[in-house]
């Protein structure tokens, strides 16, 4: 990609952020995308290639703990890091390239990060696009795991366990599985400290929805086995946004942006900021 820069930013308590900054020649809008846990940027190179090709900057960070970033893997002290994380990273951006006509795009993790946002910083934000957002999980942890992460937060945080996400879970696209299976920076665990971090999120999250207003679009995995299709749909529901919208993609898998027909959630999310530019 010749229309890329990549770089480091210093984020929250100096944690190194690495970043991606994909540039079109003459861009419509600007996208500011977060990914999920245990993944990184380079999963949505064709992603950010596809947009820009379109006329769409797309920015995207690796968050911390993930991929080439700072931080201990897939570790955080406090879900409010990452918000403050992203705060850093958003006027970076439009610092060095503009604050053109910005949406926030993100998937699972990052969907709940970036509403987490919201509720803590005010940003103009021409829309928020959530894939399959981690609002309540569908993975089933067992009551004595959940137990243990609970009680190691306060002794050790940082102390890790298995996330039990395989990757054939997230997509039916055998080439992302066996390009990612084994790539040393793609983390099949959490800490406790992030586990407990994320579930008392999601609860306020859910809590808060009635409480969202900007343009809001929910695009949800009709077969998630990851995360909580349901709850997806309720907090589209309870969303006070006079512009939302809400679609199910029956049958696709977690991660609807590396399923086999992903260019259909492409064009969707495309029409979508374009008609709010």
């Amino acid at each position: 990609m010749n229309n890329e820069i990549i770089g480091f930013v210093d984020g929250y308590k100096g944690v190194k952020l690495f970043y991606k900054a994909c540039l079109a020649q003459q861009p419509k809008a600007k996208v500011i995308f977060l990914h999920g846990a245990g993944e990184y940027t380079e999963k949505y190179a064709y992603f950010a290639q596809w947009f820009v090709d379109k006329g769409i900057d797309v920015f995207m960070p690796d968050l911390r703990g993930h991929g080439r970033s700072g931080g201990a893997a897939c570790h955080v002290d406090n879900f409010n890091d990452y918000a403050k994380d992203l705060d850093i990273f958003i006027k970076f951006t439009d610092k060095g390239w503009g604050n053109k006509k910005t949406f926030l795009t993100a998937h699972s993790l990052g969907a709940l990060i970036s509403v987490f946002y919201t509720m803590r910083f005010t940003y103009d934000f021409k829309g928020l696009i959530l894939c399959s957002p981690c609002f309540k999980l569908r993975l089933k942890i067992a009551p004595v795991k959940a137990w243990f992460a609970a009680q190691l937060y306060d002794m050790l945080g940082n102390r890790s366990f298995s996330s039990h996400i395989k990757p054939q879970m997230a997509t039916h696209d055998r080439q992302i599985i066996e390009k990612f299976a084994k790539d040393p920076l793609m983390h099949h665990f959490v800490t406790a400290s992030f586990f407990v971090e994320m579930n008392k999120a999601m609860k306020i999250a859910r809590r808060a929805a009635g409480d969202f207003k900007m343009p809001l679009a929910v695009l949800q995995a009709g077969h998630d086995r990851i995360c909580d299709s349901k709850a997806a749909e309720r907090f589209y529901e309870s969303a006070a946004s006079q512009d939302k919208e809400f679609k199910l993609y029956r049958g696709f898998y977690h991660e609807l942006l590396n399923e086999t027909k992903k260019e259909e959630v492409f064009i969707d999310i495309y029409d979508w900021i374009i008609k709010r530019c």
